[in-house]
């Protein structure tokens, strides 16, 4: 056996395992022993076992943990992955520390699964956005690529702040992903990343070793991503598509918009059929669209065909993306992040009222909301709209508002006047009648 695998040399632990099983009758991982073949594994691939999971090749160098299940998925004695308990788990909380304008701050979610942020321009409400998305951006496993540039810590860290900047995200089942970024004076910002779930915690810190298995391949950071914060412009979703290969992405300000409904109208008509049902019910004079391949403008050096996005009006025909209103170009990118395959787990969008009539505003967050009901990713939105609230219960309506201590949180449902009002005031109507002034003595 020892020969056999050493003339394997660099081959994948599934390689490794079918040879087995062809080569040596009755093979099993179980009567071979986990510390045999751990053993055998790191000499036949030169103190390196690399394990073909989903796709992607993940190493373990010497010495790491390898547990039996990943081990025995790798030699190919499980047919399918293991089945992990979080695979169905969602983000039910975040917190920040020294984040811009939250010092302390922690958002539960709404159980529902769809949360709403209200509160005046300036309360914290995109900070909130922000954070949640670089907190899930953790699980990618490069903080220090994260944290660069404009996101560079030094910049987001609450001012006069003496402790680290600190994202967490929580999920359900009791797993918990915290980053600590603390920039050292004239050196390096150091990140320390924590990953709980049940009674057991892994930490690294950066620089340093990173963690093995990588954090993109956790089944622990499986609710936490993938995520996507969208800040629709219209002008990128109106925007001719390159041609892609594969399965196209829609970006977080819609550009990719025509490509997309191109690749479901040849692939997924179905999804098409809903994205453009989905729009009529916000903006009802749609009737359908179409994808037209022409060459790019003139003005580009190299010639290429891109999609471009046109639109049957009721009473105006077809018209081009570029002349659609803002409000109808947000709904189409709205559906088509939807209805997408492979949705995100977590959906984020700011100021979800911009451009839309307030009939459209009422559709638009119907049909949000029975998302989560059905499976869907987590949504945690932004309005300034009353019309809004008034379709949302009050128990999924956070309240923001920020003074010189920095940004406050509360439920809609804990102010001391809900109990009284409930039932004869919609949730919009009640935040139009307390606001935000009553967070001003809030601890939270």
């Amino acid at each position: 056996m020892t020969q056999l695998l050493r003339e394997r040399e660099r081959a994948s632990g599934a390689d490794i395992g079918h040879a087995l099983k062809r080569e040596i009758p009755g093979f099993s991982v179980r009567q071979l022993g986990y510390p045999s073949l751990t053993r055998l594994l790191l000499e036949a691939a030169d103190d390196v076992v690399a394990v073909e999971k989903k796709g992607i090749d993940l190493v373990w160098a010497l010495g790491e943990s390898i547990s039996d299940r990943d081990l025995e998925y790798a030699l190919g004695v499980e047919t399918e992955p293991r089945q992990v308990a979080v695979a169905d788990s969602f983000v039910t909380w975040a917190q920040f520390i020294n984040f811009r304008s939250c010092r302390n701050v922690k958002l539960d979610l709404a159980e529902s699964g769809l949360t709403v942020l209200v509160g005046p321009n300036g309360s914290g409400k995109s900070t909130l956005l922000h954070g949640i998305s670089y907190a899930s951006q953790v699980t990618r496993g490069k903080p220090r690529a994260l944290f660069s540039g404009p996101r560079d810590v030094r910049r987001l860290r609450s001012s006069n702040a003496t402790t680290p900047m600190e994202l967490a995200i929580g999920a359900a089942n009791g797993i918990t992903l915290r980053l600590s970024a603390d920039p050292i004076e004239d050196s390096e910002t150091q990140f320390t990343v924590a990953l709980a779930w049940g009674n057991k915690i892994q930490q690294w810190t950066s620089p340093g070793k990173p963690p093995s298995p990588p954090l993109p391949n956790r089944p622990e950071c499986r609710p936490f991503w993938p995520s996507i914060l969208l800040r629709f412009r219209a002008e990128a979703l109106a925007t001719p598509a390159e041609v892609v290969e594969g399965q196209p992405r829609l970006s977080f300000d819609g550009t990719g918009l025509p490509m997309l409904l191109m690749y479901l109208a040849n692939n997924e008509p179905q999804r098409l059929r809903e994205v453009v049902d989905g729009v009529r019910q916000i903006v009802p004079a749609v009737e359908e669209t179409r994808q037209v391949l022409r060459d790019s403008d003139h003005r580009d050096a190299v010639k290429m065909p891109r999609v471009h996005l046109e639109v049957k009006m009721r009473g105006a025909g077809w018209v081009p993306a570029d002349l659609l209103s803002e409000g109808t170009l947000f709904a189409f990118g709205i559906q088509a992040i939807m209805h997408q395959p492979n949705p995100p787990r977590i959906l984020l969008m700011d100021d979800i009222d911009r451009g839309l009539h307030p009939k459209a505003q009422r559709e638009l967050i119907k049909q949000l909301k029975h998302i989560p009901e059905n499976g869907g990713p987590r949504l945690i939105i932004s309005t300034h709209s009353p019309y809004i609230l008034d379709e949302i219960p009050a128990e999924s309506v956070r309240v923001i508002r920020s003074d010189g201590s920095g940004t406050r949180l509360r439920a809609l449902t804990d102010h001391p006047e809900w109990q009284e009002w409930k039932s004869s005031m919609t949730s919009g109507e009640f935040w139009g009648y307390v606001g935000e002034d009553w967070l001003e003595n809030s601890n939270e």
